[in-house]
């Protein structure tokens, strides 16, 4: 069934899912287990276009065609309902697992069922449900929030839960299992019944963050994003539609905007990728008023407000990038930022026999003219980093590095870009050293250094320092400042140095570059052969050096014309020492 997406409700356009459905995405290639509490109504007009795989583990036994409340048949309206009003946000889904449970090994029952056995395993998990109340004293530590972690990471999938409806008189109130690492916790909004976001609140029962970090003083941001969940009008047990408040409303909007992501990609997002751009593209908000702002992440919006306009125009920006060993880093080129724009990466906990492990990953932005540093974000625990501008720049660098490897041989991170984006090579140095072959004591000669950036960014305040042994002088400065090397290019550096004493000399020069904070090093080495002034002599008649010059003199590098069979012998004529036998 056509939806006119002019006369969808409010939430669907004021968190800008319209843009997707009028590019033609309705989010019918996923898949989607819904875990719940009292069935859904499956029969509902707006619900029996899709392909309903149900399975009742509470009890008493219960029918999904005759459920107990219409709290999960609105649920599932918000994902996929097709009524030309009361649209959902995919309503093109082809597949629900619909699984009806209480307790959460029911719920890992339903997992099994519908991820792990399944020969068309869902794609994606929704929970608009809690398994307890606030998250103290869990730091992402509980067997819940564990089980969770392992089944995103282990099967690539989303899971995507509310975050809880304990309200903002207290913070840590989210609800378990919302504070695992790699869930996506979902706050309520209020649009206010207007298509305009400037005038959505968030939710005063919306549940706060932060979740501590086990064995640290550290936290992390908790909830990770918001999504309307205020008045939201969709279909209920009763073949009709209803009106419901509260978190429970707000994850189905992210959970169903993540099939829209599929339905334009499809297998090619990853779980991290996904989460990546979700946040990238989230509005952010100001902690204390809500207006729209530049704090970044908080504990009542997240990383911020559902976007998925901008999530639209954002979505080719995003990949998922391999970092293998410990302190690998990678840059990252990007252009035309300006104020407000961030980049957004994320990675996920693994767990390992009955422990948590997080992998540190280390971010730094730069100025790309110059190489100024913007923006760090370097938590530990965390797995959830973002970076943002505070202003309008042509480019920039990111940089990004392992810190820490915990746990594997490397880590898969999403990372998501306000525009498009290049990895790129770091800076890299080739120097080229060079001279005259030989020079006599005393003689001025010209040493050059040419230094070509090899890298694809430039290299900034590049130095290049020469060395020399004892017995040669270096007139100039021995440290030459070459400025900033762009991509592929090169500069000279030059000097004077004099000789007074002969012999082989090697000659040393080191560049260095402090670029993005790394010290960048090359050197080269050049042979320099200094030779006694001195004159050659030649005497055909007897085959002495006498010191008598019969034929002429030449310069050490030259011989007599026509010679052969000759003695060529060397007379200083400083000392009156001769070198011929």
């Amino acid at each position: 069934e056509f939806v006119d997406v002019d006369e969808s409700d409010v939430s669907i356009q004021a968190m800008g899912a319209d843009s997707w459905h009028s590019a033609g995405y309705d989010g019918a290639i996923g898949d989607i287990l819904s875990l719940n509490s009292g069935g859904i109504y499956t029969s509902h007009p707006s619900l029996d276009h899709i392909n309903w795989i149900s399975t009742c583990l509470i009890s008493p036994p219960c029918d999904a065609q005759n459920p107990f409340g219409g709290h999960d048949t609105v649920v599932a309206g918000i994902i996929g309902g097709d009524h030309n009003l009361y649209s959902g946000v995919s309503y093109g889904v082809d597949k629900f697992y619909n699984g009806m449970t209480n307790t959460f090994s029911q719920a890992q029952t339903a997992i099994t069922w519908a991820v792990i056995n399944s020969p068309d395993t869902a794609d994606h998990i929704t929970m608009s449900k809690s398994f307890g109340g606030g998250s103290a004293p869990y730091c992402g530590d509980s067997f819940q929030e564990k089980y969770v972690d392992e089944i995103v990471d282990f099967y690539d999938v989303n899971w995507v839960k509310s975050a809880g409806n304990n309200g903002q008189n207290s913070d840590k109130n989210v609800t378990l299992p919302a504070g695992a690492y790699n869930l996506l916790a979902v706050g309520a909004s209020d649009d206010l019944n207007t298509v305009s976001r400037n005038d959505d609140v968030l939710s005063p029962t919306s549940s706060l963050g932060p979740v501590d970090i086990c064995g640290s003083n550290e936290q992390r941001i908790k909830p990770d994003i918001v999504a309307p969940g205020v008045g939201i009008t969709n279909t209920d047990q009763a073949g009709s539609f209803s009106t419901g408040s509260g978190t429970s409303f707000a994850a189905p909007h992210v959970a169903a905007s993540i099939l829209l992501l599929e339905d334009r990609y499809g297998p090619v997002f990853s779980t991290v990728e996904e989460k990546a751009l979700l946040f990238n593209s989230a509005e952010d908000r100001d902690y204390s008023t809500g207006a729209s702002g530049n704090d970044g992440p908080d504990n009542r919006w997240g990383q911020g407000y559902l976007d998925m306009a901008r999530a639209y125009f954002e979505s080719n920006n995003v990949d998922k990038i391999n970092f293998v060993g410990e302190n690998d880093t990678k840059y990252f080129l990007t252009s035309s930022f300006s104020n407000n724009d961030k980049i957004t990466s994320v990675w996920n906990r693994h767990i390992v026999g009955n422990a948590g492990v997080v992998n540190n990953l280390d971010f730094w932005l730069y100025d790309g003219s110059n190489g100024f540093l913007l923006d760090e974000s370097n938590y530990v625990g965390r797995n959830i980093e973002q970076v943002s501008f505070g202003g309008a720049y042509n480019s920039a660098v990111l940089k990004a590095r392992l810190t820490d490897l915990n746990e594997g041989i490397g880590e898969d991170v999403g990372i998501a870009f306000t525009n498009s984006f290049t990895e790129v090579n770091g800076p890299s140095f080739l120097t080229d050293l060079d001279s005259q072959g030989n020079i006599f004591c005393g003689e001025v000669v010209n040493v050059t250094a040419n230094v070509t950036n090899l890298g694809d960014i430039g290299a900034y305040s590049v130095l290049a320092e020469l060395e020399v042994p004892a017995g040669l002088t270096v007139l100039t400065s021995s440290i030459v400042n070459l400025g900033d090397v762009q991509s592929n290019n090169n500069l000279e550096a030059q000097w004077s140095i004099t000789a007074n004493a002969s012999g082989p000399k090697l000659l040393e020069v080191g560049v260095e570059s402090d670029s993005y904070g790394e010290i960048v090093l090359d050197e080269d080495t050049f042979n320099l052969i200094v030779n006694n002034q001195s004159e050659i002599c030649f005497d055909g008649f007897d085959n002495n050096c006498n010191g008598v010059v019969n034929e002429g003199c030449w310069n050490a590098t030259r011989m007599p014309p026509g010679s052969s069979n000759v003695t060529l012998c060397m007379l200083n004529l400083t000392t009156g020492n001769s070198t011929c036998p």
